[in-house]
């Protein structure tokens, strides 16, 4: 049996149960016996209901079966029948519930007769009570009749055993006694007095402080991670000039001379070690020139200095890029070579690979191309024209270009 949405399956117990279709003190009565059945209990939590479900001879070519909600349903139990539980079916709308199949009081024909009650005889005391209980969550208790239910066992303000509470009080009070006496002096022995005491008041130590430890907690959260933030980068020193500034006025401030080497090594190989150069004896001695110090523009006005570099290495990189892009152009297409609009338009890969699709397009429906012409013979011819005009405008200045150098070359010779 498969539970209903919203439902659960509480219990799935065997009992025998004996079914009643009219009272049980009728005479003859009409009821049925079956052995051996399924019970199962639903609850739906969301509507507090309950729903029985009962499955009889499964298996075999008897079988049947029969559900029914427990909201009109008396239930009837007794602790001194420990496993029998009475159900009395109150009035039911429709045949759906509460109806099984049995013959009828003269064992003709069977039809689906309503119940009017039914005992149940669970297998064991434990599934009775699961039974039980599990309705008793659901119905109003003046629906639940529950006889001779045993009461709660009284509980004693004292549960120690007075031997036991006489035996813990001596040892208490033997306790108590045994650390009112020194350490290391015997009972009844003679004592005498200390040494004096000095008049320097003597200030006890503070006693040490307890530590009472935090009760664990194992649901609660773990301790939240120290966050440690990064310490920023400082800024650069406003003023300090460019490594390349510096360089330069480093080399400008020692300017190179052919015949003083520097230090270190010679001038001619890095293997050969400087001429030694002394001074000859009784010759006179000069003070050398005035050392000026150079300073890097940088330094005296940086944000200005540093702008202008900008801006000229900016000036000097577009110039480079002039130039290299015309000569490419140039040793590409050749001086001589003049390209047009049209020429790049059907060069391009987008618009030739769109160019074809729209032809292929026109050709596919039939499109007829000399429709769009125009009375001039059509927009193509006229740009056609306009293209075939301008190359013979360049071409005639590159003749003109072609025939000075001979115009000049005539005058020079006439001359």
């Amino acid at each position: 049996m498969a539970a209903r949405p919203g439902e659960e399956n509480v219990a799935t117990l065997y009992a025998d149960i004996h079914y009643f279709y009219g009272s049980p003190t009728d005479n003859p009565p009409h009821h049925r016996f079956d052995k051996g059945s399924y019970v199962y209990l639903f609850e739906d939590p969301n509507l507090g209901r309950a729903r029985l479900e009962v499955a009889n001879q499964a298996g075999t070519d008897d079988q049947d079966a029969f559900d029914g909600y427990l909201d009109r349903i008396h239930l009837r139990y007794s602790y001194k029948q420990t496993c029998v539980v009475t159900l009395t079916v109150g009035d039911i709308e429709g045949n759906d519930e509460w109806h099984l199949p049995t013959y009828d009081p003269h064992n003709q024909n069977k039809y689906h007769y309503k119940l009017h009650s039914l005992d149940i005889y669970f297998w064991t005391h434990q599934d009775a009570l699961q039974f039980v209980n599990g309705i008793r969550r659901v119905l109003p208790p003046e629906l639940c009749e529950v006889l001779d239910e045993p009461g709660p066992p009284p509980r004693h303000a004292n549960e120690m055993s007075p031997v036991i509470q006489q035996l813990e009080r001596a040892a208490i009070s033997d306790a108590g006694s045994i650390q009112a006496t020194p350490a290391g002096v015997e009972a009844g022995a003679p004592t005498f007095p200390g040494p004096p005491v000095a008049a320097v008041e003597v200030v006890p130590p503070p006693p040490p402080q307890q530590f009472a430890p935090i009760a664990y907690n194992p649901a609660a959260p773990a301790a939240p991670e120290q966050v440690r933030h990064r310490e920023k980068t400082p800024p650069p020193e406003d003023g300090v000039a460019n490594p390349l500034h510096q360089t330069l006025a480093y080399d400008a401030t020692t300017p190179f001379s052919p015949g003083l080497a520097p230090s270190g090594l010679g001038p001619l190989s890095p293997g050969i070690p400087p001429p030694n150069l002394q001074h000859p004896p009784g010759a006179p001695t000069f003070p050398g020139p005035p050392q000026h110090s150079i300073a890097s523009p940088g330094k005296r006005h940086p944000r200005l200095h540093a702008a202008h570099s900008t801006a000229g290495y900016r000036d000097g990189i577009a110039l480079a890029k002039g130039r290299t892009a015309q000569q490419g152009f140039d040793e590409v297409v050749g001086g001589d070579a003049m390209v047009v609009f049209a020429d790049v338009a059907e060069a391009h890969p987008l618009l030739r690979k769109w160019s074809g699709i729209v032809r292929a397009e026109a050709a596919r429906y039939g499109v007829d191309w000399e429709i769009l012409k125009d009375e001039d013979g059509g927009v193509g011819r006229r740009l056609q024209e306009e293209e075939e005009d301008e190359r013979e405008r360049e071409a005639r200045v590159r003749r003109d270009k072609a025939a000075r150098p001979a115009e000049r070359a005539r005058e020079g010779l006439a001359w």
